[in-house]
């Protein structure tokens, strides 16, 4: 029998409320430090097609009197 598919059906993390998304994310935040998620960030982005905002990223890392 598959366990998977019992129980409550999971929601796209987009919909959930922010306390569930703060739970989710948890284990990721605790393991890294917060340059190592901003480069994740900013890697993610970039593969994404979104390279504006992964610069932006990077300059806001930088100088963050200018973001």
């Amino acid at each position: 029998m598959d366990m998977e598919n019992e129980g409550r059906p999971s929601k796209e993390f987009f919909d959930l409320k922010n306390r569930m998304k703060s739970k989710r994310v948890k284990a990721i935040v605790d393991g890294l430090t917060t340059l190592e998620l901003t480069y994740a960030a900013q890697t993610k982005l970039y593969k994404a097609g979104k390279r504006d905002c992964a610069e932006l990223l990077k300059e806001a890392t930088i100088t963050p009197t200018r973001a």
